[in-house]
């Protein structure tokens, strides 16, 4: 198994103690790219994408958010989305300015960078990265829970937001790799569980980014049609509202959720690094 990086720890504006993952790129450095795990998920799980974008030329950071990983915060836990806004911002902070910088996002990772990228941009205080990929965004889930159990979970969220709840994540949702399946089961940093407050705050945003017309930087937007824990119709009706110029869609056919995770994902991490290198991070 592949080690989980350098380990550095630095703090949030809140003061939440975040631990940062580091990849040191070989040879000359072309461009820095800051990874953003997924939920119930950890930095570490993406040291093979990390270390082969490290092994041409591009250095990756990738923090465990809050509640996650080895950073504080209780696990599953969250008081509003913004929340993970600073830890993104926090990992962002650790990519100099002078190098292009890039971001890859998975899943609920994914839906934090669509969201603060744009209200990033919207309020003209955030330097934009050279382009984005964004995995599998977790936009509504594939099987909608029954509709008593929605309404009990938004009242919970506003009487016992604290209230933890099975996430219902199984190995075999997210690949088809059965090695990295079992070595996710066996994971001690993965948890399963999610509170009313997290489930709320999720949707929230959900519901923002759902309706975003525009994406400030170029976009690369994978997701699979197969997706047995995102909606794959969510992804669909928004990378075609994000189509243009600036916008690359890869429609993975029968992929599970982690796409970067799945048997042929080498083929993948060739079309980021070409799409990296198409933006700004190649002379």
């Amino acid at each position: 198994m592949l080690g989980a990086g350098e380990l550095e720890w630095h703090h949030a504006a809140d003061g939440t103690r975040l631990c940062i993952h580091r990849w040191v790129a070989t040879g000359r450095t072309q461009g820095h790219v800051l990874v953003v795990h997924g939920y119930a998920d950890h930095a570490g799980r993406y040291a093979e994408l990390a270390s082969y974008l490290a092994s041409s030329g591009f250095a990756v950071v990738a923090p465990d958010l809050r509640g996650h990983g080895r950073s504080e915060g209780r696990r599953g836990h969250l008081r509003n989305f913004e929340e993970y806004h600073a830890d993104l911002a926090t990992g962002w902070a650790l990519l100099p300015a002078t190098s292009p910088r890039f971001v890859v996002a998975h899943s609920m990772g994914a839906l934090v960078a669509l969201d603060y990228l744009t209200l990033g941009a919207k309020n003209h205080d955030l330097q934009l990265p050279s382009a984005t990929v964004v995995t599998s965004p977790f936009l509504a889930l594939a099987i909608a829970p029954p509709v008593f159990k929605l309404l009990l979970g938004r009242i919970a969220a506003r009487v016992l937001p604290g209230l933890t709840l099975a996430n219902g994540l199984v190995p075999e949702m997210l690949t088809r790799d059965a090695t990295l399946a079992e070595a996710h089961r066996t994971d001690p940093l993965v948890f399963r569980t999610a509170t009313a407050g997290w489930f709320a705050a999720t949707e929230l945003a959900q519901q923002r980014v759902r309706e975003l017309r525009r994406f400030p930087t170029p976009l690369l937007y994978v997701y699979s049609d197969a997706d047995p824990v995102a909606l794959p119709a969510a992804n669909s009706r928004l990378a075609a509202q994000l189509a243009g110029p600036a916008t690359q869609v890869i429609v993975r056919a029968a992929d599970r959720h982690e796409v970067l995770n799945e048997i042929d994902r080498r083929e993948l991490f060739d079309r980021i690094l070409g799409f990296f290198e198409e933006t700004g991070g190649a002379d």
